[in-house]
């Protein structure tokens, strides 16, 4: 007859079953963590093969938008410098010394 301290075996406990050592613990740590390692080294290996491409695929409106709003900016400073050097000139030196 088991003793009432044997919890091996209650008929009750749902986890009679999946009772795991010490060492079979270290063993399913082993194999999940070899698993892990492996799909890392295989996303890694696919990165590097692909990863220039996507990066191009992702940066590429923005590189192309960023090179519109550089000309534009480029152009509205040359306009800007070209005012502010036409309304120097028309300015009368009294005016110039007064501010």
């Amino acid at each position: 007859m088991a003793s009432p301290y044997d919890r091996y075996g209650d008929p009750d406990d749902y986890f009679a079953n999946t009772r795991m050592s010490f060492g079979d613990h270290l063993d399913e740590l082993r194999r999940h963590l070899l698993r892990a390692i492996g799909w890392l080294a295989i996303g890694m290996v696919i990165a590097f093969c692909f990863g220039g491409s996507l990066l191009a695929l992702i940066t590429g409106p923005i590189k192309k938008e960023l090179g519109i709003y550089r000309k534009a900016r480029v152009e509205q400073r040359r306009i800007g410098r070209h005012e502010h050097q036409d309304s120097f000139r028309d300015t009368p030196h009294s005016q110039i010394r007064a501010a």
